[in-house]
């Protein structure tokens, strides 16, 4: 139940009279959208942003309209069959007639009833979120068709600054009014906040691939409120003040090796900021180590052989670092949120398997680039892969587990070295069947999965000796 929200009035029949009336105008909306696209043919982008703004504006209601999320289900539940359905068939035109693949029109009524169920005594949070769907996304689409000019690729997807600037501009007017007009969140914060959620929710739109950005900007815009607003305005200009940091050094690094397309450098940037916000500090010296060490691997390599991949997109980035941020933001959850019988004795139980992941993903993407050379250049490559993969261990783990909260200590090194070797071999050892796929993304999932198996080998061996649980 939505408790709170809806009136006395709101019995099941009015509910489901409430539903099909909801119903009912969004169907009229994709009849007028598809009517628009056969008799006069706009764009399909003005088509498809009509449903997208029209469906946001009657679902802001849905907290006023709706006190049971069954009822927002089962109309997400509708509308994505009907989508789906039509676009199996070849209908609707005026919404699924766009060049590049797209899964967005599913995505929508999923975030919908997420947040809607998620922000069930927080209506504002909740019109916020959807304001970010609706009218950022929206805006940021119809202006970066109409006047973008510099671009920059996300895998196949194409996006553009000017795009990006719109987006941001749009959310932090769409967080900052409502809270300043519509909670007790104080002027100074209200602004800080808006900043933040505005710099987040628009990297992970500039990266998001497929229509994704429909499930996670809305996701990610109500988690940051949820997160900030009880927080005083100075903790908040210190997150602030450190995304931008990261988000600038990594830019930099970025452009001068030369080894990150702009959509990786942005996810690494809210990588390393995530480790940094839910760990603290100390969580990103691995990665920022990992990071200049392949930098300077990634130049070397390219002088040895100019054929070795140059840069690496925003897929690549996240089959690498996806184990590292389920370890920090588990480590953190365990910290913050287990009860009694779970909460770990030891301060941060998965930092050493957080190093020796990454560690780990540092070994095997220097291996899985020499091996992309040509073979006649592949050699001399792979010499200098095996001798700078000692290095690359040295650079980063002494260092990183050094800061933690245990220190550097002989089973941390053992426990770090375990995972590097274990995944390497696991990597390697895979990747030579017959039977694995040996191209992308198949390889950027087999590094992912030899990673985790190697974290999870040693993992209980680690908790029992530092006594965690």
């Amino acid at each position: 139940m939505m408790a709170g929200l809806l009136p006395p009035w709101g019995t099941p029949a009015a509910e489901t009279a409430r539903a099909a009336l909801v119903s009912a105008l969004l169907l009229l909306l994709f009849a007028a959208a598809e009517l628009w696209k056969r008799r006069w043919d706009p764009p399909t982008e003005w088509t498809r942003k009509l449903v997208h703004f029209g469906g946001g504006v009657v679902a802001a209601g849905f907290p006023w309209l709706f006190a049971r999320h069954w009822t927002v289900l089962a109309l997400g539940i509708a509308f994505a069959a009907i989508i789906w359905g039509t676009r199996r068939m070849g209908l609707l035109q005026g919404i699924h007639g766009v060049q590049r693949r797209s899964q967005g029109g599913i995505y929508y009524p999923v975030a919908i009833y997420l947040v809607f169920l998620l922000a069930a005594d927080r209506p504002v949070f909740y019109l916020i979120s959807l304001l970010v769907l609706m009218v950022s996304d929206t805006l940021a689409a119809l202006l970066g068709t109409e006047y973008g000019r510099q671009f920059y690729a996300v895998e196949t997807d194409r996006r553009s600054l000017e795009g990006s600037a719109a987006f941001f501009l749009t959310t932090f007017l769409a967080v900052h009014l409502p809270l300043l007009l519509l909670t007790d969140v104080g002027r100074g914060a209200s602004v800080l906040v808006a900043a933040q959620v505005a710099l987040t929710v628009t990297i992970f739109e500039g990266i998001s691939l497929e229509g994704s950005d429909n499930l996670i900007a809305p996701l990610a815009t109500y988690g940051l409120l949820a997160a900030m607003t009880p927080q005083p305005a100075g903790f908040v200009a210190r997150q602030l003040a450190a995304q931008l940091l990261i988000t600038v050094l990594v830019g930099l690094l970025a452009w001068r090796f030369r080894f990150l397309a702009m959509s990786s450098a942005m996810g690494l940037a809210l990588v390393v900021y995530g480790a940094y916000a839910l760990g603290g500090s100390e969580w990103t010296l691995a990665p920022a180590l990992a990071v200049l060490w392949f930098a300077g691997f990634h130049a070397v390599v390219r002088r040895v052989a100019p054929d070795a991949p140059s840069r690496y997109h925003i897929r690549g980035l996240f089959y690498v670092a996806l184990v590292p941020i389920l370890l920090f933001a588990l480590n953190n959850a365990l910290e913050r949120f287990a009860g009694p019988a779970l909460r770990p004795a030891a301060p941060d139980p998965l930092y050493v398997p957080f190093v020796g992941v990454v560690a780990a993903q540092l070994v095997i993407v220097s291996f899985a680039h020499v091996m992309a050379v040509r073979p006649r250049r592949r050699r001399a490559a792979l010499s200098l892969a095996t001798s700078g993969v000692f290095l690359g261990f040295l650079a980063v783990v002494p260092a990183a587990l050094a800061v933690g909260a245990a220190g550097l200590t002989l089973t941390g090194l053992l426990a770090a070295g375990a995972i590097c070797g274990v995944a390497l071999a696991l990597y390697l050892s895979v990747r030579r069947l017959p039977v694995w796929p040996g191209v992308s993304p198949w390889d950027l999932r087999l590094q992912s999965l030899s990673a985790g198996v190697a974290m999870a080998m040693v993992l209980p061996l680690h908790l029992w000796h530092i006594g965690a649980y």
